[in-house]
């Protein structure tokens, strides 16, 4: 990690001074490495709390080259990440995964209201990637939400509520 959190400031400060974008973002992409292996380093238990910022500043990062459009490649790469940063730990934690602690109710709101920031977000930009995983995240909430209520259901409540949303698709 520390390397890594040399070589990211000596790639930024390569693509300032040779004006190159790609350079910046690998700068941007090797500082995130050193970020990841210095929280996995820690044992850090509420991951969601740092990749919060990390995913927000790789969309600031996206947004200012999608703005430039020097290079249009790197565009969805970084939103790519941005995404797998902010709702793949959200997902992971809502099922349960990366040590979370407690009732995973807090974390399945926390996905749902991070799909919804994201699904405007990509309604506004009109980036489609943004948009569609935004309403996959909260499909996937809402889902791991009413698991619970449904796992206690029996078998004969659970054929009913399908049978009755098959009745009103077809209405």
């Amino acid at each position: 990690a520390f390397i890594l959190a040399i070589g990211g400031p000596a790639c930024l400060a390569a693509g300032i001074r040779l004006r190159q974008s790609a350079y910046l973002v690998l700068g941007v992409a090797i500082l995130g490495g050193a970020y990841v292996i210095e929280m996995a380093y820690l044992n850090v238990t509420q991951p969601q709390a740092f990749a919060i910022p990390g995913g927000i500043a790789l969309y600031l990062l996206t947004y200012l080259v999608w703005r430039q459009s020097t290079t249009p490649g790197l565009k969805h790469p970084l939103e790519t990440g941005a995404l797998a940063a902010l709702l793949g730990t959200a997902l992971l934690q809502a099922l349960g995964q990366g040590d979370a602690v407690g009732s995973h109710v807090s974390y399945e709101v926390i996905l749902v209201l991070e799909g919804t920031a994201i699904l405007i977000g990509g309604a506004v930009l009109r980036w489609t990637n943004t948009f569609f995983a935004g309403g996959a995240a909260i499909v996937a909430g809402t889902l791991i939400v009413m698991s619970g209520p449904l796992r206690n259901l029996s078998v004969v409540y659970l054929i009913l509520l399908i049978g009755c949303a098959m009745i009103a698709a077809v209405v």
